[in-house]
């Protein structure tokens, strides 16, 4: 093996690590285990960010202006395919426990999804959408540092000064709020898989600068700095833990894929999965508490992917549309 593919598979892996661990505090932030733990509470925003920063990354890596099409059209299978599929499937499991009509089931396919988790597929696709312009904006440095102004400041100002204004607005506030939200991680991953891919490889001298940035974004963070500070350092935690991580590590961690080929299947399921068990719970009378929510948290990871790769197995062909074709030999 060539020392650059070897060096491109320990980024892979690394990439994949990142998601694992995010969808792992993804799990505990819909869980009841969250009330117990402020740091999930806290972290929130660095987690959903760093799903946008790889799709974005992923997305522009190597693009251009005759691949930017078939690019797009793919991500109908791999993005929007899922995301109505899945809500789909998560209106039939509700069906005994909600009435619909035609208003709830429109909202329950786009701004309120059944399947609540998927509310980032959709966000994302939406992103993906104005794709030729902003590629085509990225081609050059000025236009590139206005594309990263203008969504760190729709992020900003949107997520932080105008959410009560947006919140006022009938059906669709919400999800605006999350929108805007994540614009700015969404085009700064952009950027670095446009143009800045190169500068993944972290050597040990980066990572010890960055890791210790990283300790005092966190502390930052904790200790009541204002909600706007919070939340930018929030969305660039994991660009700096990024650098914090030499993809050296990776190298001998084959094993990895077996934890990681799962995510987007089990970002999708857990919502139920959870509801079903934290239901359980209340009528067996097993308690509240860390260790009870802890426990339950463990066991539906377990419950996910057993039932990911008892389809695998079984029902190859179903998993990989609700996976959009994610499924690795």
């Amino acid at each position: 093996m060539s020392r650059d593919r070897g060096s491109f598979e320990n980024i892979s892996r690394k990439f994949s690590f990142f998601l694992f661990a995010s969808v792992w505090l993804v799990v505990i932030y819909h869980s009841n285990f969250r009330y117990y733990c402020n740091f999930i509470d806290v972290v929130g925003p660095a987690v959903i960010s760093s799903f946008f920063y790889v799709s974005s990354f992923f997305f522009y890596r190597g693009i251009t202006a005759e691949n930017v099409m078939p690019r797009l059209k793919k991500r109908l299978q791999s993005v929007l395919l899922p995301y109505f599929l899945w809500n789909l499937i998560y209106m039939l499991l509700y069906c005994k426990q909600y009435e619909y009509n035609a208003a709830s089931v429109i909202r329950g396919f786009t701004v309120n999804p059944y399947c609540t988790p998927s509310w980032y597929l959709l966000t994302l696709f939406l992103y993906f959408l104005p794709a030729p312009l902003i590629r085509k904006a990225l081609t050059k440095r000025w236009s590139t540092i206005v594309v990263l102004v203008l969504g760190g400041l729709t992020s900003y100002l949107g997520y932080i000064h105008f959410q009560k204004e947006l919140a006022l607005i009938p059906v669709v506030g919400g999800y605006l709020i999350r929108m805007a939200g994540y614009v700015g991680p969404f085009l700064l991953g952009a950027v670095i898989g446009s143009r800045h891919d190169d500068k993944l490889h972290v050597d040990w001298k980066r990572s010890v600068v960055a890791l210790l940035t990283a300790v005092i974004m966190v502390y930052l963070i904790f200790h009541g700095i204002p909600a706007g500070w919070k939340y930018l350092l929030n969305i660039l935690l994991p660009l700096v833990l990024w650098e914090a991580v030499p993809e050296s590590l990776f190298t001998h961690m084959h094993f990895l894929k077996w934890f990681t080929d799962p995510i987007l299947f089990i970002n999708m399921s857990h919502w139920y999965v959870l509801f079903v068990l934290q239901t359980w719970a209340m009528k067996m009378n097993l308690g509240a508490g860390f260790v009870i929510f802890g426990c339950i948290v463990v066991v539906a990871f377990i419950c996910c992917y057993a039932l990911y790769y008892l389809m695998r197995w079984l029902l190859p062909g179903i998993l990989g549309v609700l996976t959009g074709g994610r499924i690795k030999k």
